[in-house]
């Protein structure tokens, strides 16, 4: 059987773990499978003499130990005996660590049991398996289950028919304060279905009998209310549980709310009650075999969009381009909860159309579907796949270091991040050159505008810059970066970290291509996205060998990059001016402006093609290439520029405004002030007339 993995846990049965992989098959449908033999373990690097001791210890926690070869990956090493502690219990893996960490130093004795599964198994999040087993009967898991034999890893790009639920709730207060679950009661909760439940696609609870519509379905009280909304749950079976602010506002509230009826808080698929958990300020919610996703969240954190607010209003007319409803505050809402038809109507309505606006953002724009590449590429579950970089980083690297026989290191203990933190401020840890610019507005001629292709990636993979080629032995043959640091050569030893980037670099690249061609907009839409995630995953790991936070931090690393990197654009600078006497008008990390006296689009790229050439090839694996061409372009301080751009296309010479540095959008300014600022940068480029620009 074929199935995509949606979600992962495990649960204990008689005292052995039993992992619970939750499923989508090709047609959509739930499959759970179990798998009862795997049982948790992790690595201690110690001396040999300490090896029995390290034995007897371990067996006073009912864990058996095994000599193993691996290679520990900070620095270049070779293969060395290290000691395996197997466990039974998941939960019991922090108390070993502790308890043997006096003999020597862990690995891989933080990773979570879920993950240290699917790494050996090959299993990514969001990846397909192939399960032989045999079917199996469970009163704890609401889905088709299987038991599982064997399950092996498949490539499959394309995505499961998911289920998607979206809701919203509407809670009365006294007062004009923000509703608490403690005090105040949930008198409303909307429901949108993609596809539709039993021919519907919205349903509106009510906890009193009221009027407002057809998919309106009235309870007697609030406790009526929850049970109903648990219920429909369940019957949907959705695969996503949608909400705007949810994590923070509706999910803990209706949970709170259960937990005083002393209701069944298990909204997954199984019979575990929901997690609700904080971190740096954020709630993060989870169910079991669902995904809990929350646009708000999203949003907030995606560097490719900026609102002036970030609230649904804003968001919705942002990106929809429609209106939530409006009913006021918290009295206004009230009244209208105790008001006449038209009042308990205008109610419905306007609960009834949150729900859909946060559905429709999801959708729109394809969030499941971008995250649900950054889970194929990185390992991490899709629920997962939310949070931080390091955790989809950790996982990647993760799955790689498997299959060389590398160990990873656990997590940093706080003295050793004081002790990173030092070594930075000492070293001075230096990052990207920016030339300085010719400030002013360019209108004479054109500028190119030449970008090194994926540059900090590129230079980990030219000079094989990782903790596994890390080398002070300067008779093996290495590669020595501006900063000192040597590497080895990839025919001793190919970094892990290269071979990770070259996969992603290659799979990004064919992506693009297909994009060009692509005429089907969701298609369209969903290479895009597959692109973002292989950009986003590659671009991170330069700040992933300097973090202090890192299980695999090397300062050799991160100042080998930035030293390479500063070493390339002034070497770049002096080949163009020597060669051509072109003038460099600014540079910054990975592109450099280059002023020329041609006007003509097609005759200007011809240049900016042959100058980008020539400084290939005097460049050690980088690759300096022809991006864009502004035909005026003001600049105004380093990282502080407008540009009107032309790029080229096979189907022609598209154009639009470049910024960057200049806010149009920012949350404490009147819309008056982005506008103006927009028009008058539009006359100042494109028609170079300052008068008219100043008037305006």
């Amino acid at each position: 059987m074929q199935l995509q993995v949606l979600d992962c846990d495990y649960t204990l049965l008689n005292g052995r773990p039993l992992i619970r992989l939750f499923c989508k098959d090709v047609q959509g449908e739930t499959v759970v499978v179990f798998y009862d033999k795997f049982v948790p373990y992790f690595y201690l690097d110690t001396q040999e003499q300490m090896f029995t001791d390290v034995k007897d210890e371990a067996k006073r926690f009912g864990c058996r130990v095994e000599v193993v070869e691996k290679i520990i990956p900070i620095g270049y090493q070779q293969k060395k005996k290290v000691l395996k502690i197997i466990g039974k219990d998941p939960s019991k893996t922090h108390e070993v660590r502790e308890a043997l960490r006096k003999f020597g130093k862990p690995y891989e004795a933080d990773i979570l049991f879920k993950y240290r599964f699917m790494i050996d198994f090959g299993i990514r999040g969001m990846g397909w398996i192939e399960v032989k087993g045999s079917p199996a009967r469970t009163s704890t898991v609401k889905c088709k289950a299987i038991e599982a034999s064997e399950i092996k890893p498949l490539e499959i790009m394309e995505n499961a028919p998911l289920r998607h639920l979206a809701f919203d709730i509407e809670c009365i207060t006294n007062g004009d304060r923000v509703p608490i679950p403690e005090k105040d009661n949930i008198i409303m909760v909307s429901m949108k279905f993609s596809p539709a439940h039993q021919g519907k696609e919205t349903i509106v609870l009510t906890s009193k009998f009221l009027s407002g519509g057809a998919d309106v379905v009235c309870t007697e009280n609030e406790e009526e209310l929850l049970k109903k909304f648990s219920e429909i749950v369940g019957q949907y079976d959705p695969d996503t549980m949608i909400g705007y602010n949810i994590n923070n506002f509706d999910f803990p509230f209706i949970v709170g709310r259960m937990k005083e009826y002393n209701l069944p808080t298990s909204l997954g698929r199984c019979g575990k009650s929901a997690m609700i958990r904080k971190s740096m300020g954020a709630t993060h919610c989870s169910v079991s075999g669902r995904v809990i996703v929350d646009p708000y969240q999203l949003l907030k954190n995606d560097p490719w969009v900026s609102l002036r607010r970030y609230n649904l209003a804003t968001a919705a007319k942002t990106l929809l381009g429609d209106d939530k409803l409006d009913v006021g505050g918290p009295k206004e809402m009230k009244a209208l909860w105790f008001g006449k038809s038209e009042d308990h109507k205008k109610l419905v309505d306007y609960c009834r159309k949150d729900s859909d606006l946060a559905l429709r953002l999801v959708l729109k724009r394809g969030m499941v579907e971008k995250f649900s590449e950054l889970s194929k590429v990185s390992g991490v579950l899709l629920q997962d796949s939310f949070g931080g970089q390091t955790l989809r980083l950790d996982t990647r690297i993760m799955h790689e270091f498997k299959n060389y026989n590398y160990i990873m290191p656990s997590r940093p203990e706080e003295k050793e991040m004081f002790h990173r933190k030092k070594e930075r401020e000492k070293a001075g840890l230096k990052g990207a050159v920016v030339l300085e610019p010719d400030v002013g507005l360019h209108t004479n001629g054109t500028v190119l505008v030449l970008d090194f292709t994926s540059l900090y990636p590129s230079i980990i993979c030219a000079y094989n810059i990782c903790p596994t080629t890390l080398t002070t032995d300067a008779s093996l043959k290495h590669k020595k970066s501006p900063f000192g640091s040597m590497f080895v050569d990839p025919e001793i030893r190919e970094g892990i970290l290269p071979k990770i980037l070259k996969e992603f670099l290659s799979a990004r690249k064919a992506v693009k291509k297909q994009m060009v061609y692509e005429t089907d907009a969701r298609k369209k839409m969903m290479l895009n996205l597959r692109q973002l995630a292989l950009k986003t995953m590659s671009n991170s790991l330069y700040g992933y060998t300097g973090y202090v936070r890192s299980k695999l931090y090397k300062i050799d690393l991160a100042a080998s990059i930035t030293s390479v990197g500063r070493e390339n654009i002034m070497l770049t600078k002096k080949l163009i001016e020597d060669k051509y006497g072109y003038k460099i008008i600014y540079g910054d990390t990975d592109s450099v402006f280059v002023g020329i006296d041609v006007t003509d689009l097609d005759q200007a790229q011809k240049i900016g093609e042959e100058v980008s050439g020539y400084v290939t090839n005097h460049l050690y694996g980088l690759e300096l290439k022809f991006e864009k061409i502004f035909k005026s372009f003001l600049i105004l301080a380093k990282k502080r520029y407008a540009a009107w751009a032309f790029e080229k296309t096979p189907f022609g010479w598209n154009e639009g405004m470049y910024m960057k540095g200049i806010e149009t959008v920012r949350r404490d300014w009147s819309p008056i002030v982005g506008e103006t600022m927009k028009k008058t940068l539009d006359i100042v480029l494109k028609e170079g007339d300052i008068k008219k620009a100043s008037k305006y």
